[in-house]
Protein backbone atom coordinates (compact mmCIF):
# COMPACT_ATOMS: atom_id res chain seq x y z
CA UNK A 1 0.00 0.00 0.00
CA UNK A 2 2.70 2.49 0.93
CA UNK A 3 4.58 1.63 -2.22
CA UNK A 4 1.52 2.51 -4.32
CA UNK A 5 1.02 5.75 -2.40
CA UNK A 6 4.64 6.71 -3.02
CA UNK A 7 4.32 6.08 -6.75
CA UNK A 8 1.06 8.03 -6.84
CA UNK A 9 2.69 10.93 -5.01
CA UNK A 10 5.64 10.95 -7.43
CA UNK A 11 3.24 10.90 -10.36
CA UNK A 12 1.37 13.89 -8.97
CA UNK A 13 4.64 15.79 -8.59
CA UNK A 14 5.60 15.03 -12.20
CA UNK A 15 2.17 16.16 -13.41
CA UNK A 16 2.40 19.37 -11.39
CA UNK A 17 5.82 20.09 -12.89
CA UNK A 18 4.45 19.57 -16.39
CA UNK A 19 1.50 21.85 -15.63
CA UNK A 20 3.80 24.57 -14.32
CA UNK A 21 5.62 24.59 -17.66
CA UNK A 22 2.41 25.87 -19.22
Amino acid sequence: FFYWVKNYFIMMIKISKVNSKF
